[in-house]
């Protein structure tokens, strides 16, 4: 199924702090002619690195020398040189970061500050929000929320947005009770404005609130709302930084996950039960697929997906090996070149799936 099947390219508009389900535009196709060019595929990518020694491998960033940094569930974050070697990346272990059984972590959005100094690291198990200095690789905890925190990102203000997916308290049961609000709708997930020490809740009542990112050229920011099938856009305006303008659903989508502003503002978000990567025009909300690991049973899971959903039926058994393929795991996020175009694709996996785009 191509993603222009499944993503509305309406823009809607929405005014309230707390988004009504009954406003959201419907899912309509979209005309096929608006895709510009054909998706890679895994015809057109590798797995990298081939050792298997990420472990959760959920997003991460290039540095400007070109080594990968991504989430890792063992170190906090860890560093991929161009020859496949790998290493720990940060004192997270120096600064307080654990993992076990008893108190998982899950370091997952992974993202630059605007200056590229450092990189902010959430924690959807233990709530934490890491900052780590690319000078020196030094980490520290810059917040400790009550639930855990799926992604995070730093506005022009120094402000940062982080999204709580759902309740999920941290301890043994965390990622338990995050897998039992992707099996149902809880709408306990939020939208956070966070100055200092203090955390303002922007919008509440999203299921499943997932990726977020800022648009620093058209003071936009993006958040994904994987249980309620929405990409939301806003605006931002330096006068009123704590102000959500023009709250709208920029796109409908099944299950969205981590969104990427890339070249030219192209917004890039992962969609893990189609096994795709979008591409949309910021502008027009025009979309095509730039990735797709899509076969014939990911049309037949994302169509019982998207009726379980609808119905409030539990959908979480259909998100087995079968939904990823021959991918390491089920792709969660984008990881862009310095230049902002699509290098590796981020998934629950041990390794990265790097791309090998066509010669323009």
């Amino acid at each position: 199924m191509r993603l222009v099947a499944v993503i509305a390219l309406c823009v809607v508009a929405a005014c309230a702090r707390t988004p009504d389900p009954a406003s959201a535009p419907s899912a309509t196709d979209a005309a096929a002619n608006s895709l510009t060019r054909a998706a890679l595929t895994m015809d057109q990518a590798d797995i990298f690195p081939t050792d298997s020694s990420l472990k959760r491998a959920e997003d991460g960033v290039i540095l400007d020398d070109g080594r990968v940094v991504v989430a890792d569930q063992t170190h906090g974050l860890r560093v991929v040189n161009p020859d496949g070697s790998s290493a720990p990346y940060g004192n997270f272990a120096e600064a307080g970061y654990a993992h076990s059984a008893e108190a998982p972590a899950g370091p997952n959005g992974v993202a630059f500050t605007p200056d590229r100094a450092h990189i902010l690291v959430a924690d959807i198990y233990s709530g934490a929000i890491w900052r780590v200095a690319v000078a020196d690789e030094s980490a520290e905890k810059i917040y400790q929320h009550a639930y855990g925190v799926n992604s995070a990102i730093e506005d022009l203000t120094g402000a940062i947005w982080f999204t709580q997916s759902t309740e999920n308290e941290p301890g043994p049961g965390s990622e338990a009770r995050m897998f039992a609000a992707i099996d149902r709708a809880m709408k306990d997930g939020k939208l956070f404005r966070l100055v200092g020490d203090e955390a303002t809740v922007m919008m509440d009542g999203l299921a499943f609130a997932n990726g977020v990112a800022f648009d620093a050229e058209r003071s936009r920011l993006y958040f994904a709302e994987t249980m309620g099938d929405r990409l939301w856009a806003a605006g931002l305006e330096m006068d009123r930084p704590d102000v959500l303008r023009d709250l709208r659903v920029f796109s409908r989508v099944i299950a969205p996950d981590n969104v990427k502003i890339g070249r030219d503002g192209v917004v890039y978000l992962a969609l893990p039960v189609l096994s795709e990567l979008a591409a949309f025009n910021p502008e027009t909300g025009d979309a095509e697929t730039y990735f797709s690991a899509a076969t014939t049973a990911n049309k037949e899971i994302a169509a019982e997906w998207r009726r379980r959903v609808e119905k409030g039926e539990g959908a979480i058994d259909l998100f087995t090996p079968i939904v990823w393929g021959a991918m390491p795991g089920a792709i969660t996020s984008v990881i862009l070149t310095t230049e902002g175009d699509p290098a590796y694709l981020g998934n629950l996996g041990d390794a990265l799936v790097r791309l090998r785009p066509a010669a323009e």
